[in-house]
């Protein structure tokens, strides 16, 4: 069925938009901290959560732009050869 379908499709672009969902939790979690404790631990912790969330999105960039470079090969085979 069509809900079955659009199920399929969503809960891997929910997995995908957990985690820097979490990462962004991390920073957050982690800024309130330093607001309270006002140490130079937190604001290290601070930053490496924030580190964490730029690398996942750095990293799944190049994945998409992979894919789309892949998909736009694959058209230009079908096309050439069909």
């Amino acid at each position: 069925t069509p809900n079955t379908w659009a199920m399929l499709v969503y809960i891997p672009f929910a997995l995908l938009y957990f985690f820097p969902a979490l990462f962004l939790w991390r920073y957050a979690s982690r800024i309130a901290e330093l607001e309270a404790l006002r140490g130079t631990h937190q604001l290290e912790r601070a930053l490496e959560a924030q580190k964490s969330f730029w690398k996942f999105v750095g990293v799944l960039t190049v994945v998409v732009l992979g894919l789309y470079v892949l998909a736009l090969v694959v058209m230009l085979v079908v096309v050439i050869f069909a």
